[in-house]
């Protein structure tokens, strides 16, 4: 495209060119036309001899150091960056590039901080690379875990971006749905209302409203030394919480939650956010540890592993925990469990079900090492007994020269709280479903009561109530609990749970006064449905939808299906759809998905992925006959749909059912990423097996690359 002097001027000031660098004008339509035809290193000399002529201008400076960015040019990148921040300490642009150089890094806090700088000081039109640094960071937020952050720097690019940048949304639609998530975290902390506050803490929160935060923090935090106000303390905690200033916003949660002032809901909420995300929280850990065995005969030893009704052989040979590339996978892997698999799976009852004590890799010789059994399992009080069992079993013939390595450290309450058990094979699917649900609330109700807590100084929650009923860190601790189980397939009612502890209930709420789109995801729950007016019930529905809040959607979702006024503004299938999703059973979830290709039959609608959820949970019931019906249908009368076949491939690969190499056949496009509350690409029953997870602040949100911390025995 042709240079135009009425350009915004590269160099950042938001100026046109012709009002900031017109005496450059050919030579920037000289360097534009370079870029065009992708001769960087051609364009890198030119500005070079530019500079001597024109040195130190900023525009020149800007493209340099760019250029020097996407040909991964690291020492030339830093010495121009230097050059650039000396000669122009207030330019946007070169605070910009300082904070992805940072934030590529590691050290995402103090590019959070030099973000800001260059945020401060845009003056017009914000530059484009201000604008991409906000994205990096909002991913490398992402990539630590710190959600609050992440998803307030995801969500100011895209409301900057708007539809014609859809990045910042691809990576917030995933955060904000994502099980691994507390609700209290994944819900939008707004700003508090600050028109009743001084002028001085209107004009600091309208600062924020920009961008502006750190600049806004730091005026509320003095305006804060002088009086504390609700407004001011807890938008200062929502600013810190934006600004990765974890300690500080722990602190300023915890201030705002103790302020006489607040309702007994806010008080509790910013609490629960305080526990949520303080990175001192001294967890207890227990160390999971492998043990490598020497053997004599790696086939005799498969032989009595495979053979003990106290064993489980897994099917799949999967990599040992010290297994390097290269190395010859082990012949068994083997988990030994804390009593005999029962003989067949009808009708258990949780108490029947065999613990796993550890699981083992059996390696056969090798040119430079004997044959060997690594071995793991927490080292906790029942580590010796575990070993002995084991040695038992192995009839005395393993060889222990004392080699341990500690794999890694996890959190005492997450190992007890997720009970790993398992079951024979021919237990049936409602039988397994019945006791993953069982699991769920004896872990809640009858585990985490005695469970020590950090947030609770190291006391039982059962302690903690036979001393205060109206402990505030203690219901914020159920809080907690509640919201982070929030997205589980199984609904469990935690009042039952505050009753056992003789707390406080929360009380119904009323939508009378009440605006659905400000009140807390996590109080949604408790709004009268009945009472709501139908634009009320769609704002909430849309909400609780964006956000897969489950127990919200599980309340809502049916009144939506059953308002017969509510036909024509919003899609009754997906509601079904969404409610599949949350169903704690398959089956119960295979009720709603034919509901939904009802109704998407009456609105005319193509049923096709409400078809393909369905042919996923029959694949993996192992109804083979119900299965091979599904995928005719598919075959028959939908295949030339946008997206279908793909999809119909990946997942019959991912049974195993084609080879995975003819998942696409012919180079077909991807689907299109399914939209807010669309179920067709997730399991709509993701959840009914799972396992109670309990948050950590360094816990990873699911969607996002980072590896694990924790390797477990496969459960």
């Amino acid at each position: 495209m042709p240079f135009d002097r009425y350009m915004p001027c590269p160099c950042g000031t938001g100026k046109k060119v012709k009002f900031c660098c017109e005496d450059l004008l050919s030579e920037l339509e000289a360097i534009q036309k370079m870029l065009e035809g992708e001769q960087r290193l051609a364009c890198l000399e030119y500005i070079d001899k530019l500079l001597e002529t024109h040195p130190d201008r900023a525009c020149l400076l800007a493209i340099k150091t760019l250029l020097h960015y996407e040909m991964q040019q690291s020492e030339p990148l830093e010495k121009t960056l230097q050059h650039f921040e000396e000669k122009h300490p207030e330019n946007p642009i070169a605070a910009a590039e300082r904070a992805i150089q940072l934030a590529e890094s590691g050290d995402v806090t103090q590019a959070v901080l030099k973000l800001q700088q260059a945020l401060a000081t845009v003056i017009e039109q914000m530059p484009i690379r201000v604008y991409e640094a906000i994205g990096i960071l909002g991913r490398a937020l992402l990539a630590e875990g710190n959600v609050l952050a992440a998803r307030a720097h995801l969500l100011l690019q895209a409301s900057i971006g708007g539809s014609e940048d859809p990045r910042a949304m691809s990576l917030l639609a995933p955060l904000i749905r994502s099980p691994e998530v507390p609700l209290l975290l994944r819900d939008e902390q707004q700003l508090l209302n600050a028109s009743n506050e001084s002028a001085e803490v209107q004009a600091a929160v309208a600062l924020a409203a920009k961008g502006r935060w750190l600049e806004s923090a730091d005026q509320l935090a003095a305006l804060a030394q002088q009086a504390a106000s609700p407004v001011i303390m807890g938008n200062l905690a929502i600013l810190q919480s934006w600004l990765a200033q974890v300690e500080q916003a722990t602190a300023s949660w915890k201030s705002y939650a103790a302020m006489d002032l607040l309702d007994p809901d806010q008080a509790i909420e910013a609490e629960a956010i305080g526990q949520l995300i303080d990175p001192k929280a001294d967890f207890t850990t227990v160390a999971l540890v492998c043990h490598t065995l020497e053997i004599d005969n790696v086939d005799s030893f498969v032989a009595v592993f495979s053979a003990n009704r106290q064993t489980e052989v897994l099917g799949d040979t999967q990599a040992g925990p010290l297994q390097e590339e290269g190395q010859p996978p082990p012949r068994c892997v083997f988990l030994l469990l804390d009593r005999e698999m029962p003989s067949s799976g009808a009708d258990l009852v949780l108490e029947d079900l065999p613990c796993v004590l550890g699981q083992g890799y059996l390696f056969g010789r090798e040119t430079d090492r004997s044959a060997r059994l690594e071995f793991v399992l927490y080292q906790d009080e029942q580590a010796t007994s575990t070993l002995e069992l084991l040695d038992k079993i192995a009839d005395g013939k393993l060889q222990d020269g004392g080699n341990q390595q500690v794999l890694s450290e996890v959190p005492d309450i997450e190992r007890k709280m997720a009970m790993q058990t398992r079951v024979p094979p021919d237990t049936p699917i409602a039988d397994r479903e019945r006791l993953s649900g069982e699991k769920q609330r004896w872990a809640i109700f009858n585990v985490w009561p005695d469970l020590p807590q950090p947030a609770l100084a190291g006391n039982t929650p059962r302690e903690i109530a036979e001393k205060d009923r109206e402990s505030r860190s203690l219901r914020a601790a159920v809080l907690v609990l509640e919201t982070s189980h929030a997205t589980a397939g199984e609904i469990i009612d935690f009042n039952r749970l505050r009753e056992e502890l003789q707390l406080p209930l929360p009380q119904p709420i009323s939508p009378e006064g009440t605006d659905p789109d400000r009140l807390p995801m996590v109080r949604m729950h408790r709004v009268t449905v009945d009472a709501m007016s139908d634009e009320w019930l769609l704002h909430a529905y849309r909400r609780a939808a964006m956000l897969a809040a489950t127990s919200v959607l599980a309340q809502l979702a049916p009144e939506v299906i059953n308002r017969e006024s509510m036909g024509g503004t919003v899609d009754k299938a997906e509601a079904c759809g969404l409610l599949a999703g949350g169903s704690p059973t398959s089956e119960q979830a295979i009720e709603w998905l034919t509901k939904a290709r009802e109704w998407a039959a009456r609105e005319k609608e193509s049923p096709a992925r409400w078809l393909l959820a369905e042919l996923d949970l029959r694949l993996r019931r192992g109804e083979a006959a119900e299965a091979q019906g599904l995928l005719q249908e598919i075959q028959t009368d939908h295949m030339r749909e946008p997206g279908i076949a793909q999809t119909l491939y990946e997942l019959l690969a991912r049974y195993g059912i084609i080879d995975p190499r003819a998942a696409n056949p012919a180079n077909m496009p991807s689907p299109t990423p399914p939209q807010t509350g669309d179920v067709a690409s997730a399991d709509p029953n993701t959840t009914a097996g799972g396992e109670q997870k309990i948050w950590t602040p360094d816990g990873a949100p699911s969607g996002e690359q980072k590896k694990s911390a924790i390797w477990t025995p496969d459960d």
